[in-house]
């Protein structure tokens, strides 16, 4: 399924020029600004972070991702629909799907959520997926740059597996609040640069889940980007920059004890189309 994903990513993002320049004197006499943009995003990067899992008295260990499980690249695709409800508003929605798969050899038995995993190869996957909705406004001009708030909700569907057993963290998900500030700045008619900073979270807070007693959830989020964007006059655009990502989520009960942290730096593709 990953590797499906991504050649269809590098697929669409490849053909994007020579779709855009054929299609250029269809739409470049249609009336008004754009209101719709759709993106498809591939990406590839090097995480860090842990994870860990406990269960009753049996503490988890604190596995680190590159280091214990192996996990050395990260890979991700995600898509954009943008509505733009004036020139200055507008709604976002966003699906992004993450991979986290390692191989490695444990010489001991490790705990891992109630039992013991190794001695020997150890397989992980801790592939999750996220949808965010937000909605965005224009602030502010900076010279010829324009400044764009958003404020929305982000969720996480993560169901960590290391060998056969799985901790379903998504049990006790709840939306996480988030909020951003993006700047886009013209370089010339058809290049375009774009940093932006989003994030949010949640301090420790009732799930409305008891297992074992209440559990509490803990999260943060926190993306970065710094990209260029080139844009034909059809509509269709391609770019690519680098990309931040900061994950937290915690769970804390009297039975369960989960914690993941994802810290990755990764180098974006991106595709789309205005129209």
């Amino acid at each position: 399924m990953r590797r499906d994903l991504l050649v269809l990513a590098v697929l669409f993002i490849a053909l994007a020029i020579p779709i855009a320049t054929c299609g250029e004197d269809l739409t470049a006499a249609a009336p008004g600004p754009p209101r719709f943009e759709v993106e498809f995003d591939t990406q590839v990067g090097a995480p860090s972070g842990y994870v860990e899992v406990r269960e009753f008295s049996l503490e988890g260990s604190r596995l680190d991702l590159r280091r214990d499980l192996r996990i050395n690249t990260s890979e991700a695709v995600a898509f954009t629909a943008r509505y733009h409800l004036t020139e200055h508003d507008a709604v976002r929605a966003t699906f992004l799907y993450y991979f986290l798969d390692g191989t490695a050899r444990f010489d001991r038995a490790k705990p891992w959520d109630g039992e013991e995993i190794g001695p020997g190869r150890v397989d992980t996957n801790l592939d999750f997926w996220r949808g965010t909705v937000a909605y965005e406004r224009v602030l502010f001009k900076i010279a010829d740059g324009v400044v764009t708030g958003s404020i929305g909700a982000t969720y996480v569907h993560l169901n960590a597996r290391i060998q056969q057993k799985a901790e379903d963290f998504y049990l006790q998900e709840l939306p996480v609040p988030v909020a951003g500030l993006r700047l886009d700045y013209p370089i010339t008619e058809r290049l375009s640069a774009r940093v932006g900073v989003e994030g949010g979270g949640l301090p420790r807070v009732d799930s409305l889940r008891n297992e074992g007693g209440t559990v509490y959830l803990t999260q943060y989020h926190a993306d970065g980007e710094a990209a260029v964007t080139y844009s034909f006059s059809g509509g269709a655009f391609v770019g690519g920059g680098y990309q931040f990502s900061y994950f937290y989520q915690g769970e804390h009960s009297a039975e369960d004890g989960n914690r993941l942290k994802l810290i990755d730096n990764a180098f974006r593709l991106r595709a789309g189309w205005r129209f």
